[in-house]
């Protein structure tokens, strides 16, 4: 089984969902290093964000936070020691975050610079072509990761996105690896193997999203 890695909405276990809606951004928003403006490669410099958490938002080991995280996961450093152990294509941003008007130091941002398309059975996964303005979906058929990053490329300037979804994989899955245009627009997948790691070092504030489920 693999599993998307979500922030949980659990209200005993995180307070408030999500726990930031705010954050400390010690630049400008349009800054081509904010980490919101970043594209999805490796970088030397980079400004991150300091999440700030609600009132009754509790701390976690993964945090559910708005703004300036950019699709990447707020993760204390326990997880990311965890992670970095399988995730050679994804860089950690250093930040911290504000809970209870105190700075809690040794939180990171993920930054994936690589995706696994190779991952993907296109055979069994569905793929589709996304008008960005209207969200109707109209199914295309790609048969390889070669021909799924090409559609990429092709419609990156038109009013179109791809859409892989469901998604299932091809045997052996690694035990983490990182997908764009899936569901949540960027998905972090572990293996059972992982999924029980991390469990068993009792991260919290993680929900794991079985990657063929049709929930949230």
């Amino acid at each position: 089984m693999v599993y998307q890695i979500k922030t949980s909405l659990n209200s005993k276990e995180i307070g408030k969902y999500p726990q930031s809606e705010d954050s400390v951004i010690l630049t400008t928003t349009d800054d081509p290093l904010f980490t919101d403006n970043l594209r999805w490669r490796k970088v030397d410099r980079y400004l991150a964000p300091k999440p700030i958490l609600m009132k009754k938002a509790k701390l976690t080991d993964l945090i559910s936070a708005v703004r300036g995280t950019s699709l990447r996961l707020v993760i204390s450093d326990k997880l990311k020691t965890i992670l970095e152990k399988y995730s050679g294509s994804m860089q950690y941003f250093y930040t911290s975050v504000i809970y209870k008007g105190e700075e809690i130091e040794d939180y990171w941002l993920t930054n994936p610079f690589e995706f696994d398309y190779d991952a993907v059975d296109y055979t069994k996964s569905i793929v589709t072509l996304r008008e960005r303005t209207t969200w109707v979906d109209k199914p295309v058929i790609v048969k390889s990761a070669d021909e799924f990053e090409e559609l990429v490329e092709k419609i990156e300037e038109t009013n179109l996105a791809p859409h892989i979804r469901p998604v299932h994989f091809l045997p052996p899955v690694k035990d983490f690896f990182v997908l764009s245009y899936v569901r949540g627009g960027i998905g972090y997948y572990v293996s059972e193997k992982l999924k029980k790691e991390i469990e068993d070092a009792g991260c919290t504030g993680i929900r794991f999203r079985p990657s063929d489920s049709e929930d949230v």
